[in-house]
């Protein structure tokens, strides 16, 4: 049952990466998890569109007469059936998962990972690529903060991470893959002092007997830019080492 509802409530699995002999390649989920992640991205899609155009909505729902006692019951009725469709697709999604092997494996490795981040727990996870927010948190700001930093509360595009960050999940998946196994980098987690949890990638060129290696480049791309495919090339290919990031909002990184 504890292996079920981790499936039930885990992430979208992506990609299993190349590891040793074995080739890397897309997960391939079965119908019942298809079927259900479907439905759920469509009910999803329908409900932040509704919500951004929501005085639209209104005035449309008002203009119909969906105001009155009958329409409210009408709209109750449709919100009520939404809600068993979306239930039933999240169950679906469930037990497909469950009766797929590399999800079960992959969900072990990750509950494993959250529960202790050791080298080889992260290891492992590392050959998986799945939604960010369920990776463990590698650094918290609070670990290190004693109080007597100024707080600055910084604006994010919270917006972005809803509607057109869904247009760049595919491509920035895609050319993950190449940055962080191609170039041998390290993918990590960072929760900041407002609690947001950004996306970052490491390449560490110490090591490679290039001088260029003992500096480390920090880069913070601009708007709608990604580490994926930003300006964290140009400084991997002179040899120096790379902390690449993305901001609240874009890519991995969450919205608080």
């Amino acid at each position: 049952m504890a292996s079920f509802l981790r499936c039930l409530r885990g992430p979208r699995l992506f990609r299993k990466h190349t590891d040793g002999a074995q080739q890397g390649q897309n997960y391939q989920p079965n119908m019942l998890e298809s079927t259900g992640d479907r439905v759920i991205s469509i009910i999803r899609f329908c409900y932040s569109f509704s919500y951004w155009t929501s005085p639209i909505v209104l005035t449309v729902l008002y203009r119909r007469g969906y105001f009155t006692s009958e329409g409210i019951q009408s709209l109750s009725r449709f919100l009520l059936m939404v809600g068993i469709l979306y239930g039933a697709a999240y169950l679906s999604r469930g037990v497909g998962r469950w009766y797929n092997a590399d999800y079960v494996t992959f969900i072990g490795i990750l509950t494993a990972a959250q529960q202790s981040l050791t080298a080889q727990n992260r290891r492992l996870l590392s050959k998986y690529d799945s939604e960010f927010w369920a990776w463990p948190v590698d650094f918290r700001w609070s670990d290190v903060n004693n109080g007597d930093v100024k707080k600055n509360k910084i604006q994010t595009p919270k917006s972005f991470h809803k509607t057109q960050n869904v247009l760049y999940q595919v491509p920035c998946t895609a050319l993950r893959f190449f940055g962080l196994h191609r170039r041998q980098g390290v993918r990590g987690k960072v929760e900041t002092e407002d609690k947001n949890q950004i996306d970052t990638m490491f390449v560490d060129h110490r090591n490679t007997g290039n001088e260029n290696g003992k500096t480390l480049v920090i880069c913070c791309e601009g708007n709608s830019g990604f580490y994926e495919i930003g300006c964290t090339d140009t400084p991997i290919k002179e040899g120096y080492s790379v902390l690449g990031w993305n901001h609240p909002g874009f890519g991995g990184s969450s919205v608080v």
